[in-house]
């Protein structure tokens, strides 16, 4: 029996496994579909499906933090991460499903691969953001929280357009 997985690696394959999902749903979305407003959301399910591939920054942004680096999501307010979003939103209202995919191709492993290189005991290092009022956040809490779950949330919203 093999020694059960650490957690980069636990959290590196359900990061690929959310993709995988991500990648199944926006293929077999029809055209009405992929310009549809999500339901809540109040964006296009091109939209919503593009916001997923910017996820994948936070993966690089854990890792940095594990190492103790702030990067510039730390000094995001929700003002800047409200008014960053809508622009993306609007420009991105009608993105190609094609577009989407090449970039879930080509980000998609780059952020496992950064999940998967992060150190075991660096999971509990901290970050100070400015969203959080100045609250220094886990790397585990990066990961788990805005990283894949935002990412199930906004997949789960694609599935209902």
């Amino acid at each position: 029996m093999p020694p059960p997985a650490n957690e980069p690696e636990l959290r590196a394959a359900d990061l690929q496994a959310l993709l995988e999902d991500v990648t199944a749903t926006v293929r077999a979305m029809t055209p009405a579909q992929w310009g549809a407003t999500v339901p809540g959301d109040g964006r296009t399910a091109a939209a919503v499906a593009n916001h997923i591939v910017l996820h994948l920054s936070l993966a690089t942004f854990a890792a940095g933090a594990a190492k103790g680096e702030a990067g510039p999501q730390a000094s995001f307010t929700k003002e800047m991460l409200d008014g960053y979003n809508a622009a993306e939103a609007a420009r991105n209202a009608s993105i190609p499903a094609a577009k989407v995919l090449e970039a879930l191709a080509t980000q998609g492993p780059a952020a496992v691969a950064a999940l998967r290189a992060i150190p075991a005991e660096a999971f509990d290092h901290t970050v100070t953001m400015t969203i959080t009022g100045g609250t220094p956040v886990s790397v585990r809490a990066i990961v788990e929280g805005i990283l894949l779950t935002d990412i199930r949330l906004h997949l789960d919203s694609l599935r209902a357009t």
